[in-house]
């Protein structure tokens, strides 16, 4: 009878692991040398595929479910970097021509337009 942590074509066991084990995740399979599935087994940190096992088996508590992105993907598409321009402000736009126009300087970016609003009439005033 073949033992059920013979090797296969590719030198490795697959098993289905119940607990998160090194970069791999709760509930997929994996390969791993002979040796390493039966103390993972024995463990019981995996299975083998053919065994289901128990419910008191099955791992509790927090799992990670997906992959992580970069942690610089801001725009998710993958790659690190990329991050998404806000929307256009039509009147935050005209504010900040009418502030360059009406004082001959740039605007402060950190202030809205009711702030360069309240700006340009202080300085109009002032004049």
């Amino acid at each position: 009878m073949k033992s059920p942590f013979a090797p296969n074509a590719n030198g490795v066991v697959v098993v289905k692991l119940v607990q998160p084990y090194a970069s791999n995740v709760a509930g997929e399979t994996a390969g791993f040398l002979p040796e390493i599935a039966k103390a993972l087994v024995k463990k019981g940190i995996a299975h083998l595929p053919s065994d289901a096992p128990a419910a008191s088996e099955v791992a509790t508590g927090p799992e990670m479910t997906t992959r992580k992105f970069h942690p610089l993907d801001h725009d998710k598409n993958g790659k690190k970097g990329g991050s998404p321009k806000p929307a256009a402000d039509d009147d935050l736009t005209a504010a900040r021509q009418e502030y360059r126009e009406a004082l001959n300087r740039q605007p402060f970016h950190g202030w809205d337009a009711a702030e360069l609003r309240k700006r340009i009439a202080e300085a109009q005033a002032d004049a």
